[in-house]
């Protein structure tokens, strides 16, 4: 639904803290159930996309931070910064606290040799890039850098023919034409 205007608890109106879409673009989203969380590649290369409102994929930050696979899994700048207010208030989209947090914080279960097995690099980290010391990290960062759950899916320990070692991958399936089932 497009913005009336007014504000959203009949004070003044702040874009931030308003539930409805303000620019077509960039802040509409799809029913859900009728995109992924993951970006529309021709919109991340700069080009008009060609599906429209039928694609399967997010079709700008809203749509992709609000889908319920990124929803709250990530931490909010604020949450660092503690007598910081998030400006989004109770419409942002990342977590304030660690019961707010939807993924499993891996990082404090003990290292142990089943923790590099089992949970190792399984998880997409939560913590924005300059939050942390990226090299000491056990999250996951890229899908270079992300491994399946060994206790959910059955893989050998071989590399998979198909998977580019030496350009980013932006997607598992750019990466395996076979993603998870690789």
């Amino acid at each position: 639904m497009s913005c009336n205007g007014m504000g959203y608890d009949g004070g003044p109106h702040n874009a931030k803290q308003c539930p409805y879409y303000h620019d077509k673009k960039k802040d509409r989203r799809r029913a859900l159930g009728t995109y992924q969380a993951e970006r529309c590649q021709f919109l991340m290369n700069k080009k008009e996309c060609p599906y429209k409102d039928q694609c399967q994929f997010a079709h700008n930050r809203v749509e992709e931070f609000y889908h319920p696979d990124k929803y709250k899994a990530k931490f909010c700048s604020s949450y660092f910064v503690k007598e910081k207010e998030c400006e989004y208030g109770p419409f942002c989209s990342f977590a304030h606290n660690d019961d707010e947090i939807t993924i499993e914080l891996i990082e404090t279960y003990k290292r142990d040799a089943d923790f590099y097995v089992f949970h190792f690099k399984t998880v997409w980290c939560p913590y924005n890039e300059e939050d942390h010391e990226r090299s000491d990290c056990v999250y996951a960062h890229n899908w270079q850098d992300y491994r399946r759950k060994p206790s959910l899916f059955s893989y050998a320990k071989d590399l998979c023919k198909s998977w580019p070692s030496s350009e980013s991958v932006t997607s598992y399936r750019q990466g395996c034409p076979n993603e998870f089932k690789c």
